[in-house]
This record gives C-alpha cells, sequence and structure tokens, in this order.
C-alpha cells in the first residue's frame, strides 16, 4: 500500500464530508486497509476523539495524529487501538525517550520541515510524516509525504 486516505475529524464529525465520524470510518475500513486521521480536537484543545477511535478499531487500521503534548496522550490513543500514533515536534527529548520506551506499536514523527527526519532516526521512531514536502528526500526510514488539500498520504519511494 503506497497511498492512504486522509480525513479530518472534528467534533465527532468529517469535516469535509459532514459525516458522523464514527459510521465513516467504518465504512472506509472496509475499502482501505489505513486511513490517515487529523483529529482537530486534539490539536487545537487537546481533546482529541478517543471515543470513536476505541469503538471503531477492532483491527488497527487508524493513522492518528492529533499532536498529543504529554506521553499520556500517546498511552490513550496506543489504548484505543490506533495503528500508528503520530506525534508533532513539540515534545523535549525526555518525553520522546519515554514515548519510545513505553510504545509497542509504530510512532511516526510528522512536521513540514525535513530535519524532522534526523529526530525520527535520533530516537529510533518507524518513520516519517512530511507536509506538502516536494523533491528529494533522504529516506532510510519509511517516509510518508500528507498533501492535507489532496486529502491523501503516499509513501515515498
Amino acid at each position: 500500500m503506497n497511498e492512504i486516505p486522509m480525513v479530518f475529524i472534528k467534533n465527532g464529525m468529517l469535516i469535509w464530508e459532514k459525516k458522523n465520524a464514527f459510521y465513516a470510518l467504518k465504512e472506509m475500513h472496509k475499502k482501505y486497509d489505513d486511513v490517515y486521521i487529523i483529529d482537530i480536537d486534539g490539536f487545537k484543545k487537546n481533546k482529541a476523539n478517543i471515543d470513536i477511535y476505541k469503538k471503531v478499531s477492532s483491527k488497527p487500521f487508524l493513522w492518528v495524529d492529533s499532536r498529543p503534548r504529554y506521553p499520556e496522550d500517546v498511552m490513550d490513543l496506543v489504548i484505543t487501538g490506533a495503528k500508528i500514533v503520530v506525534l508533532r515536534p513539540i515534545m523535549d527529548d525526555d518525553a520522546l525517550r519515554e514515548i519510545k520506551r513505553m510504545c509497542e506499536i509504530e510512532i511516526f514523527l510528522a512536521d513540514k520541515d525535513v530535519k524532522i527526519i534526523k529526530k525520527a532516526r535520533k530516537f529510533g521512531f518507524d518513520g516519517v510524516v512530511l507536509f506538502n514536502v516536494e523533491g528529494n528526500v533522504e529516506n532510510d526510514i519509511p517516509i510518508w509525504i500528507a498533501y492535507p488539500g489532496k486529502r491523501k498520504v503516499i509513501k515515498l519511494g
């Protein structure tokens, strides 16, 4: 799989489709192996839509990008059954080390700057999601390019 759909969730709804996120994700799971979620409530209020993820995730298929701020936030997402938790570069090095030590699922770092690749390598994270990056990118770890306007994430290479 080299391309996955991206959805945006706010207040339990898919933003552009104006559909209930729970039902929409269940339907998407029938068509796609993975779905990348940008959780607006997590980004803005640190209140990710965890209840939805718990209900829909019998087999992990969700990549959850909710901008967790603390290791505990990451663990909440792991417990929901997320396949991959995506972190933004807002936590300090100690928190990133703790997350790497605690988590058995895949953890990716995400940013608009390719320098995030170096940080992912430093902490041994499983991959990187770059937003709207074009051109050559060194990829000795899995790298995905996110295109929010096109609502998709594409594997590099």
